[in-house]
């Protein structure tokens, strides 16, 4: 019997209810029969808002370690994380991984395989090389997709096309792109939202392409797009639930997006069971779920504000210091710093910046670095309002721009974690599962014990012969 192999399989922050239902209402063939041949759990997360966040709990799957052990509070940080996650460890036991757009990572150097960081990620660059002009266009597009004001290049579309012709862009891709571009021009309701999936389509052709390439006996694949639906459309899909109610129009365009979204994963699902094939153990996870969002209904639901150009905008806001800047989920972004006394003067430059008396940004100080987002007040933001601040002013559209929609949906602790063995064995465990037990079991399938750091247990019977603790190889 050759090396355990094992697919990850990262579809961020689907309902376990959902999918049950979905399933029951014959939409979802592939969730159906992979949950027949699977061990069926349902996974719980240690945390509470405000550390439900999927950039926390996706930490806790790749590493063992609960939020109050790992510390990595935001997105984009990542890469300040101290301990090893699964793929350094089993690249260190000499196995080839294969890493595909998982949220808020980091890797140790060398890794035995690839990286593909997700859009989100600061100062993490894929590996091999050769996977920048994917990552560097991708990125684009997830991050400015609400903003009107960005634009791509031609030279950029060039070189990404260029990229997928030579990385399996597959006739379906091609083809769903082609008709997504047709049906924006065609539609009269707007269906420029499935753009999403799109994404989720190419990446599972550069998944599958480097994964027959390199052969991995570990590979992850990272989804995003049906969490963002669901944050954006629950209200669409459940409007019953919610006080303020969208117009015709907009239930007309966006009432069938969840739907959509977990549809569109049913492909994925059986997409990664192909590619598996016989042999190879595939886990579908989630990491954790969402559910309505209905804690802001009593106050016109919750807008969203987002800079048109962050540099522009703290320039306006009286920034003097040097920095960088990544934006990061939405309206969050990332002031990057050369030191503390910079970081500390801009912030309190910031905190002065207001409009109508009430303050413009939040920015919390992590060393050299500030996270920031614009402040949401009930009652809204007045477009055309002017901000002032220490010797500064300007108009409030002339720097930031409304998001469309209202947040509908939450996050929720439960999420799915389903393992299809080879066996194809079916059951289904009543008792939830620790996030922060998944990583030593996944360690166990290659029969290596937890390192003592990890305070979660294995679950039982997925171990050949767990007699070995991973460590770092000699140089």
């Amino acid at each position: 019997m050759g090396q355990p192999r094992v697919i990850l399989l990262e579809l961020n922050e689907l309902s376990p209810t959902l999918v049950d239902r979905f399933i029951g209402e014959k939409r979802l063939p592939a969730f159906q029969q992979f949950r027949a041949e699977s061990h069926v759990y349902v996974s719980e997360s240690a945390e509470r808002a405000p550390y439900l966040d999927p950039w926390i709990q996706w930490i806790t799957v790749h590493t063992g370690l609960d939020y109050a052990d790992h510390q990595i509070f935001h997105l984009g940080d990542g890469t300040k994380l101290s301990r090893p996650s699964l793929w350094d460890l089993l690249s260190d036991e000499g196995r080839t991984v294969w890493v595909c757009g998982s949220m808020n990572v980091n890797y140790r150097k060398p890794l035995r395989g690839a990286v593909l960081p997700d859009p989100w990620a600061i100062d993490l660059v894929p590996q091999p090389r050769e996977l920048g002009p994917y990552y560097s266009f991708t990125r684009r597009q997830v991050m400015e997709h609400t903003n009107p004001d960005a634009k791509l290049r031609p030279q950029d579309y060039l070189a990404f096309a260029q990229f997928m012709a030579s990385h399996g862009l597959s006739i379906r891709s091609a083809v769903a792109i082609a008709r997504q571009l047709a049906a924006e021009k065609l539609s009269k309701s707007d269906v420029r939202w499935k753009r999403a999936v799109l994404l989720d389509a190419l990446q599972m052709d550069v998944f599958r392409a480097v994964y027959r390439k390199l052969r991995p006996q570990f590979a992850t694949f990272f989804s995003n797009s049906t969490a963002h639906f669901q944050h954006m459309y629950w209200r669409n899909f459940e409007p019953q639930l919610f006080k303020v109610k969208p117009g015709a129009a907009e239930q007309a365009a966006y009432a069938g997006a969840i739907r959509f979204g977990y549809e569109n994963h049913d492909k994925l699902v059986r997409d990664t069971m192909e590619l598996a094939g016989e042999d190879t153990t595939v886990i579908l996870c989630t990491a954790l779920s969402q559910q309505p969002c209905l804690k802001y209904e009593d106050v016109g639901g919750k807008r969203l504000y987002r800079p048109r150009d962050f540099v522009a905008l703290l320039k306006a806001c009286g920034v003097q210091q040097s920095f960088t800047t990544a934006p990061v989920m939405a309206e969050q972004f990332q002031i990057l710093f050369e030191s503390e006394q910079d970081a500390t003067a801009a912030a309190e430059q910031i905190e002065t910046v207001k409009m109508g008396g009430r303050r413009l940004l939040a920015a919390e100080r992590n060393g050299k670095d500030l996270f920031c987002w614009c402040i949401n007040y009930s009652d809204g933001m007045d477009k055309d309002g002017t901000v002032e601040g220490r010797g500064v002013g300007f108009k409030f559209s002339d720097h930031l721009y409304e998001m469309e929609g209202l947040k509908s949906g939450m996050h929720h602790p439960d999420g799915i974690f389903w393992v299809r063995l080879p066996e194809r064995e079916h059951r289904v465990f009543g008792d939830k599962l620790p996030l922060n037990r998944i990583a030593p079991t996944v360690l166990s399938m290659y029969g290596l014990r937890k390192p003592e750091h990890m305070p979660g247990a294995p679950l039982p019977g997925y171990a050949p012969q767990a007699t070995k603790t991973p460590g770092r190889r000699a140089a």
